[in-house]
């Protein structure tokens, strides 16, 4: 029998290797390419091997080894695969796969996408809470020096909840009853003691509101601002509530109080 070995590239000058089982009479390089082995004959039974290792100057990607087998009877042509090597490895596994992966990378995408887009719009949320509140303890640092005061707060107070339900400007109106002295509260009205207690009465319900929302982590908290935050729809809910408190004492004691005889 004669194998003949036609290999994809030029084979290396110190090869090729060959361990047979059987008596080999004869290997020929016939050129760079074609390799010949000539074996007289095979023993009866199972058990020959012929291993043949062959190294190849340049070897390329997923080309195949030629083997013919020629005897007495005719001959056979067999392709043998290369073996792969990583890249052709990973290229065949990425034209296989390459559809699922897509589609997971796109799902993992959008979910981190998703995800990051929600803690922006909490973070800028959060932030801009904060801002208003800096601003509103700005604007309460002094005490109120007459009731004139007191009505263009309870008008931009009405103003700030009828345009946004979770303003908390009512704050600043707040801090600055808070800063007027007892005695000073009551002189602001001239000694009208029923004006006086209804207007008082009024800003304790917005004390007793800030301490509730304190005691729920802050205001902050309140807007469901807080990462992780599982009840912020709740807490908005009863910060539009208390506003809406507010909002209708300002209309109650905008027209219950005659404020034309404080002028």
């Amino acid at each position: 029998m004669i194998l003949t070995f036609q290999t994809p590239q030029d084979m290396t000058k110190n090869g090729p290797y060959i361990f047979p089982t059987v008596n080999v009479t004869k290997i020929e390089k016939i050129n760079s390419t074609l390799l010949q082995i000539h074996i007289p004959s095979f023993p009866t039974g199972e058990g020959s091997v012929i291993k043949v290792t062959i190294w190849l100057v340049k070897p390329i990607g997923n080309t195949h080894y030629v083997l013919y087998a020629t005897y007495d009877q005719g001959s056979i042509k067999i392709i043998i695969p290369r073996p792969l090597n990583w890249s052709d490895a990973f290229i065949n596994f990425w034209n296989t796969f390459w559809i699922p992966i897509f589609l997971i990378a796109s799902g993992i995408t959008t979910l981190c996408g998703f995800i990051i887009y929600r803690y922006i719009i909490r973070r800028r949320e959060s932030m801009r809470q904060i801002a208003e509140i800096s601003r509103v303890i700005s604007k309460s640092n002094r005490a109120y020096e007459s009731v004139s005061e007191i009505l263009y707060d309870i008008l931009t107070v009405r103003e700030d909840l009828s345009k946004d339900p979770l303003s908390i400007n009512w704050l600043f109106m707040l801090a600055r009853w808070q800063n007027t002295e007892g005695k000073m509260r009551l002189q602001l009205f001239k000694n009208n003691i029923i004006d006086y207690i209804d207007v008082n009465n009024f800003l304790e319900k917005m004390q007793t509101h800030s301490k509730k929302a304190n005691e729920s982590g802050g205001f902050p908290a309140y807007y469901g601002a807080k990462p992780g935050d599982t009840d912020a729809k709740t807490r908005r809910d009863d910060l539009e509530k208390i506003n809406k408190e507010i909002l209708d004492g300002c209309g109650h004691y905008l027209f219950d109080i005659d404020w034309t005889k404080y002028k």
